[in-house]
């Protein structure tokens, strides 16, 4: 019998799911092999931990990007457009701040920001990372390592990370951290955060193309909300070397 490209594709994705089987179904490991083990089942996703992570590790030097900041505290909306290029002088720029040119005082904010952002590799807690089945989704639990954390995410050490992979298509497509305890994130005493990060393969990496960050708390005993969304977009190869 002769079977089309398109019909043995499918029939791949098919043999997939009948493998993972279409319930929920958590995967035994042992506590001594449990990192080595998700590993050797990530592998077969072409996926690793640190794949987890890419939204807080350095910046790359290898791509331009551009990103839109959108912050909204208690429904009074600010919106920051940057952009970033390793080849570029300066390399980060504050294009608009809510639509208009910015001055001195709205380009710190950017400075400021880009001051509390990895300068080293952010990494997994080896002992905190688990694996599990739930429908079609392969589902991944872990902390970061709380020493490796810059000052822009120090409240994820606070916080539980989830990773969805599509077993379908053997793609990461987000991963969500949601805090186990009260943390602080600048001047806001947090007693409830969510974030979601999604994440696309651009040219065989997975980059971040979208953060949204919403929490609730106090600030000098008064009630607070604040929600933070980063697109980011116009991922641009650049010949500059990976240090």
């Amino acid at each position: 019998m002769n079977l089309t490209s398109n019909t043995l594709h499918y029939l791949n994705i098919i043999r997939q799911l009948i493998c993972w089987g279409a319930f929920a179904v958590t995967v035994p490991l042992s506590a001594s092999g449990q990192s080595a083990d998700v590993i050797h089942q990530l592998r077969r996703f072409d996926i690793t931990p640190a794949d987890f992570l890419v939204n807080l590790q350095p910046v790359t030097k290898n791509y331009a990007f551009h990103f839109t900041i959108t912050e909204d505290e208690d429904g009074a909306v600010t919106t920051m457009e940057c952009s970033y290029d390793p080849a570029a002088a300066p390399t980060w720029k504050l294009n608009k701040y809510c639509g208009k040119k910015p001055g001195i005082s709205k380009n710190k904010i950017l400075k400021n920001r880009v001051a509390a952002m990895a300068k080293d590799t952010v990494r997994i807690d080896g002992n905190s990372i688990s694996i599990k089945k739930l429908s079609y989704y392969l589902i991944v639990t872990f902390s970061a390592d709380s020493t490796t954390l810059p000052p822009l995410y120090a409240y994820i050490k606070d916080c539980k990370g989830t990773a969805y992979i599509n077993a379908a298509t053997k793609r990461l497509e987000k991963i969500t951290y949601e805090n186990f305890r009260g943390t602080q994130l600048g001047t806001i005493s947090v007693s409830s955060l969510h974030q979601d990060v999604f994440v696309d393969i651009i040219d065989g990496s997975y980059r971040t193309v979208k953060e949204w960050r919403e929490i609730s708390g106090k600030e000098n005993s008064q009630s607070k909300t604040y929600t933070e969304t980063v697109d980011f977009s116009v991922y641009e190869k650049r010949q500059t070397p990976e240090k």
